[in-house]
């Protein structure tokens, strides 16, 4: 039942941890070093949501869809967390083309969709490419 809600996990520059949340159930969230902690803690807090929605007898929200996005650009920039500056220059491209991705106006394609698949599955990569 837990798997059914949508977790949101990704890297602050600001607070130099990973940061994570699943706003359909709760307000705030969870924050650690890895991927992986925050992963397991919002488990473990999604569950104990869900926990308190059954005992006191409350119906559970909806959970939200998942849009879909043709573009890989937007997911594998989030999951860095940087702006679209330093993540064009990270990769190589002009801004424009990384706003032309994420507002789906033109899509990657070949090496560019190959590279944003693995920058969002990666976000490791990408921040050690991003200049400070």
């Amino acid at each position: 039942m837990k798997d059914q809600y949508q977790r949101e996990i990704k890297w602050s520059e600001e607070d130099g941890c990973f940061l994570g949340r699943c706003p359909d159930l709760f307000l705030g969230g969870c924050h650690g070093d890895t991927e992986e902690e925050v992963r397991e803690q919002l488990d473990e807090i999604i569950a104990d949501a869900i926990k308190d929605y059954q005992k006191k007898g409350k119906p559970l929200p909806e959970p939200s869809k998942r849009p879909a996005r043709a573009s890989g650009a937007l997911p594998a920039r989030e999951a860095v967390g940087v702006n679209q500056v330093k993540f064009a220059e990270a990769i190589g491209v002009p801004v424009a083309t990384i706003r032309n991705w994420e507002q789906e106006r033109t899509k990657p394609s070949g090496a560019a969709k190959t590279l944003l698949h693995v920058l969002e599955k990666h976000p490791e990569i990408t921040r050690e490419l991003v200049v400070k």
